[in-house]
């Protein structure tokens, strides 16, 4: 990899040149950005401080592998889990307005567990409490797999109304999948690993939305995300 620039609307953006789509970071009066850090400060409760948290019945590391950011290991009953949300809502999808977020992370177990990263509006329960199911109320737009499930899908979702895309990206047995969107101010287009995987032209999700994670055990017991990565940026 190569890190190349460009201008975006008067802000320096830093990108892959193998990836023109993946921001690595961009500089400017007109930047918001956020990006997960090592080490995340947390309480003794495991509530780390910079996030909304609900239904926390898990536990927040630093992760335990060389480079990696966050481990999150949920309970072992069926369902349990966390809900975790960016404190402040600083992302909107608005016309020529680009918004980049990724994630390159690992879960445990391919097939057990449901899992939801991406940018979301405020929820406490992305990922429903009781059963394998999404039960996100607002508007989103993120990838997600639930229990049973081998593969993620890329949701864009706007209000009630939901358009998915098969990501084909087989998880599991510990090995990190990069999931990325990019919109650049007009199409919204979804990535796994890399490649384009579908585009959303219109009733792309416009609310305001926040870094969000749910993440909720399946039913043999608790499972684990592990985070190397995960970002967002947007040049307004």
């Amino acid at each position: 990899m190569a890190i190349q620039t460009k201008s975006v609307r008067n802000a320096l953006v830093y990108y892959d040149d193998r990836h023109p789509n993946r921001w690595l970071d961009a500089v400017g009066t007109n930047v918001v950005k956020w990006e997960l850090e090592a080490g995340p400060a947390q309480s003794a409760a495991n509530v780390m401080s910079r996030f909304v948290m609900t239904a926390a019945t898990a536990t927040i590391d630093q992760a335990v592998t060389a480079g990696d950011r966050l481990l999150i290991t949920t309970g072992g009953t069926e369902h349990q889990g966390i809900n975790m949300q960016l404190n402040g809502s600083a992302f909107r999808l608005a016309a020529g307005l680009p918004v980049y977020f990724g994630a390159r992370f690992n879960v445990e177990n391919g097939s057990k567990g449901s899992y939801l990263i991406g940018l979301c509006g405020v929820d406490t329960t992305l990922l429903n409490a009781s059963t394998s199911a999404l039960d996100v109320s607002a508007s989103g737009i993120y990838f997600y797999q639930l229990n049973d499930a081998t593969t993620f899908t890329a949701v864009n979702q706007k209000a009630s109304v939901s358009n998915a895309i098969a990501t084909g990206i087989v998880t599991g047995s510990g090995t990190k999948r990069d999931f990325e969107f990019f919109f650049d101010g007009a199409i919204l287009t979804f990535y796994a690993e890399g490649k384009k995987i579908g585009s959303i032209a219109e009733g792309w999700a416009d609310a305001v939305l926040t870094p969000s994670l749910n993440v909720r055990a399946g039913d043999d017991g608790a499972e684990k995300l592990n985070i190397e990565w995960m970002r967002a940026i947007q040049v307004r």
